[in-house]
């Protein structure tokens, strides 16, 4: 399906809630440039379409607004949801695989954080509110450097795995890694 994707044939768009995208999407699909490429389209049905026509949140349809600003011609707004889960199955991409964390116990008393670093994204910033508090992920590729910054709140540990696979298990705090090698 992926070589489909690459060659135009057809167009994947992970809306299926039963099957989200950070599921179907392997670490080695996410250092394609496919996944990146789809997140960066700005032209219908890509993500930006939507961001760049005022979406704050997810909508039902791509193309619930054409370019002019005018509601969906198959349907009417009626057929519209401006606040739809359909694609919000993005956002744990983001997190998950571009950001890299993950809960290790219920609740995020235990995470992981593993970003999946390659595609065309040269730079992440982000966070994901748990219960324990912020986790926020910064990384930054310099040619063959990484940069990354990782906050954890205290009292959650935290395993972090660098793509050259070097481990560090830290508990709550601010942490700074840099590693050679990202591509």
């Amino acid at each position: 399906m992926a070589e489909l994707v690459r060659e135009g044939i057809i167009l994947c768009a992970p809306a299926l809630p039963e099957r989200p995208i950070s599921a179907l999407l392997s670490p080695i699909m996410v250092m394609s440039r496919m996944p990146t490429r789809f997140c960066k389209m700005k032209k219908c049905p890509g993500w930006l379409y939507t961001v760049n026509a005022g979406a704050t949140t997810t909508w039902e349809r791509w193309d619930a607004l054409d370019e002019n600003g005018r509601f969906y011609k198959g349907g009417g707004a009626d057929m519209v949801s401006f606040n739809h889960y359909a694609y919000g199955s993005i956002g744990a991409f983001f997190y998950r695989r571009i950001l890299g964390i993950e809960a290790v116990e219920a609740g995020f008393s235990s995470v992981r954080i593993a970003p999946v670093i390659g595609g065309t994204l040269t730079h992440a910033e982000g966070s994901l509110q748990t219960p324990h508090g912020k986790v926020s992920v910064s990384w930054r590729r310099d040619f063959d450097k990484l940069h990354l910054e990782i906050a954890v709140p205290e009292g959650v540990s935290a395993r972090i795995i660098l793509p050259d696979g070097q481990t560090h298990t830290v508990c709550g705090g601010n942490h700074k890694y840099e590693t050679e090698g990202t591509e």
